[in-house]
């Protein structure tokens, strides 16, 4: 005998509608299973084959919960399918907060949008003493629960292939939620978070034209939104909530550490108090240069550090800064000091000069310098200028030479023993390292 239950699933499952007529047609009920059959096709069959098996069965006899569940997994025929075992059910009997919470597993954008459009919402609209409308949850789990969906839908986990278009999917499928819905019956501050995370200015908007501000901490929300960088809801509180509510201290300094002119400059004409230093400081270590030219150019420099300014100048490489800061303040030894350290720590040499130009080899001491500035296979630059500007004797002459065996500095390697500088350091050792690392012509030189 032939396995017919097992034959109709696979024919339900892959849409051989013939296979299926024949067998629903010509053969005894008792030699298949519908419920099985409606199953598969709704996983991974279309519609016709759906609509060929439910018009052979009751209505009571299928499970189309469990149906309609798996109907989330259908890549191809999820929503037409859907449709059709949702008309056929009845709805009273669905747990439809169930089936979306599927549909956003497996990330079904349309079917996700028809249960929306399509089913009742879980609340109730009352009239308080009042005259004012108070609206509650209901417990019937036919009706979808808009605050459940929203949770949903920002927990989804998106397809590698849809990533690209991720936020703009999340935002369509929100705000249609949210135009559909009362903001009271959603946990309003949990979408907030997410909204300032994300940078979703709309869903932002909507949210502070709907909800009571007063419920709502805006100078918290804002410094929140800075934390994760999201610029177009910075901006557009700047230009449109009162500033009283917000911390223009804290704006201040995460826009210069993101580089936010334009949020620099909307707070600076709406605002005479802010820790001008530490918005400075933020963009010197985030190396944001035009906002440090900017602040340079329209505040008065006593109310920065100079001296930190000049540092952190050699630190990012801002030559152009570094002269003005030579040609219109007067440093001492100690400040240009730190200044070109920097500067030779991070490779920057063309200002390490100036500096050393402007004081004289002699102000100098470089016994302090970090390993950092000639350890590595980038530093022969920086290596080859310090043996050339300074006295070696004030430099690990060891440890450059070690370094010059790993990475092949043949020039470096030549230069310390043709000034007799081979004596600072172990000869049998930096020889076993050139071995080690193959590097024949050094090997040759030793």
């Amino acid at each position: 005998m032939f396995d017919m239950k097992a034959a109709l699933n696979n024919a339900s499952k892959y849409n051989n509608t013939e296979i299926v007529k024949w067998i629903l047609t010509d053969l005894d009920t008792e030699l298949y299973d519908i419920d099985a059959a409606v199953f598969s096709v709704s996983e991974h069959g279309n519609e016709d084959t759906l609509q060929l098996l439910l018009n052979q069965s009751g209505i009571h006899m299928l499970d189309i919960q469990s149906a309609l569940t798996l109907s989330c997994r259908n890549e191809r025929s999820c929503l037409g399918v859907a449709k059709l075992l949702y008309r056929r059910a009845n709805t009273l009997d669905l747990d439809m907060n169930a089936v979306l919470s599927e549909a956003c597993k497996y990330y079904r954008i349309d079917f996700i949008q028809w249960i929306i459009a399509t089913c009742d919402q879980n609340k109730t609209v009352t009239k308080t003493n009042y005259g004012n409308k108070n609206c509650i949850n209901s417990l019937d789990k036919y009706h979808v629960d808009m605050d459940h969906a929203v949770t949903c839908i920002l927990d989804m986990n998106t397809p590698e292939q849809k990533r690209d278009s991720v936020n703009e999917t999340k935002t369509q499928l929100l705000m249609f939620i949210l135009n559909k819905s009362d903001p009271s019956i959603i946990h309003i501050y949990k979408l907030l978070t997410e909204v300032c995370k994300k940078d979703w200015l709309e869903i932002f908007h909507w949210i502070l034209g709907r909800v009571d501000n007063a419920c709502l901490n805006i100078g918290e929300i804002i410094n929140f939104a800075c934390r994760f960088g999201s610029f177009n809801i910075i901006k557009w509180s700047l230009r449109n909530i009162d500033m009283e509510l917000v911390d223009v201290d804290n704006v201040m300094v995460e826009s210069c550490g993101f580089g936010w002119l334009e949020c620099v400059v909307l707070i600076w004409k709406h605002c005479d108090n802010y820790k001008l230093q530490a918005a400075m400081t933020e963009a010197c270590t985030y190396g944001r240069l035009h906002i440090a030219e900017w602040l340079l150019q329209n505040v008065h420099y006593q109310l920065f550090n100079i001296p930190m300014l000049l540092k952190e100048t050699g630190r990012n490489g801002w030559i152009k800064m570094f002269c003005s800061l030579l040609q219109h303040f007067h440093f001492d030894k100690s400040e240009m000091h730190t200044a070109t350290i920097q500067a030779l720590e991070n490779n920057y040499l063309e200002i390490a000069e100036l500096g050393i130009t402007k004081v004289g080899k002699e102000g100098f001491d470089f016994s302090s310098l970090s390993e950092t500035a000639y350890v590595g296979a980038n530093k022969e630059g920086v290596v080859n200028f310090l043996l050339h500007n300074i006295d070696p004797k004030s430099i690990d002459i060891a440890t450059i030479m070690t370094n010059a065996c790993l990475f092949g500095w043949k020039d470096i390697a030549i230069f310390i023993l043709d000034n007799d500088l081979g004596s600072r350091c172990d000869l049998s050792l930096v020889f076993n390292t050139a071995c080690d690392n193959g590097e024949l012509e050094i090997v040759q030189l030793l």
